[in-house]
């Protein structure tokens, strides 16, 4: 069980963020790379309202994540508890979620990079385009 601490910001464009970050302490930990994601419904239709996640992501693996609603939120962080699992098929599961009732209610491509910084442990800071 992890707790996510995040906040998002648009930046808009920089010409090469890559150089800006690592020239400021920023480490590649993983390269751009495509995103497909899915998020879904409760057969309840409560999800969206309670502003729970679930969601299916194929990047080079596949993942199942769900996102509690928001435990915390001050000033454009919030907080909240997220459970991910590694899934060995991401058609099968998007399946089985669908035969559960869950429905596709939200599709979204993007591709991201992941940055750490040595001095700063367990953060990740990710630039994520949009196509």
């Amino acid at each position: 069980m992890a707790i996510e601490i995040e906040s998002k910001i648009y930046i808009g464009h920089l010409e090469d963020p890559s150089t800006y970050l690592t020239q400021h302490g920023a480490i590649l930990v993983k390269p751009r790379t495509y995103e497909y994601n899915i998020r879904y419904e409760s057969p309840a239709n409560d999800f969206v309202a309670q502003k729970i996640v679930l969601r299916l992501r194929k990047d080079d693996l596949a993942r199942l994540t769900y996102k509690s609603p928001r435990i915390h939120q001050h000033e454009g962080i919030s907080e909240r508890l997220e459970l991910e699992t590694i899934v060995g098929d991401f058609e099968t599961t998007n399946d089985i979620l669908k035969a559960l009732g869950f429905r596709p209610y939200m599709v979204y491509e993007k591709y991201r990079t992941t940055y750490h910084f040595e001095d700063i442990p367990n953060t990740e800071l990710v630039l994520d385009e949009m196509p």
